[in-house]
């Protein structure tokens, strides 16, 4: 097995990254979900939408962006992480705190390391480590915070955006 996911799949070369970022637990608000849909662009950046569900209905959608910079880091980020052949066993300390997390990076042709890596992860913590993965049928293990830490680059996104339409609106009331 390669020692890192980006000698597994060509991640610089993703043309889509689609990230279902769930969690479960004690609260009346539960599932909380939210649905990333990222396409490549000419540019390099990764442009879609964010869709926030609660209580499986939709909350609220916007339209994010990773510039060319952040786009770069976030897939750099997730090449280097390192894979093993270990078994995935989630880190679990608590109860009535369920993460779900799936983010599948999509490399079509005509890369010569091409397909769709799938990560997920159950594990509680920040950063949600361990994560697993499979590429062409084949299991691994994420032991590093590497996707923990390219997800929170996408969070942040989001909430920059949030944050921005929010002040729009603000200052459309002025």
């Amino acid at each position: 097995m390669s020692d890192t996911l980006g000698a597994l799949v060509d991640v610089a070369a993703a043309t889509l990254v689609v990230i279902h970022d769930g969690w479960s637990g004690l609260s009346d608000d539960s599932p909380i979900e939210v649905a990333y849909e990222l396409r490549r662009q000419g540019s390099g950046a990764l442009a879609g939408t964010a869709r926030s569900f609660r209580r499986c209905e939709l909350e609220d959608e916007v339209d994010i962006t990773l510039g060319v910079t952040i786009a770069r880091r976030f897939l750099s980020t997730l090449a280097a992480a390192r894979v093993a052949p270990d078994a995935y066993e989630p880190f679990i300390d608590h109860t009535d705190d369920f993460p779900r997390i799936e983010v599948a990076i999509h490399v079509a042709p005509p890369t010569r390391r091409n397909g769709i890596a799938l990560l997920f992860s159950s594990s509680q913590g920040e950063l949600h480590t361990p994560w697993c993965g499979t590429m062409c049928g084949e299991p691994f293990t994420l032991p590093g915070d590497e996707a923990g830490r390219a997800l929170r680059m996408v969070r942040e996104a989001m909430r920059r955006r949030r944050r921005q339409r929010l002040e729009g609106a603000s200052a459309s009331r002025l």
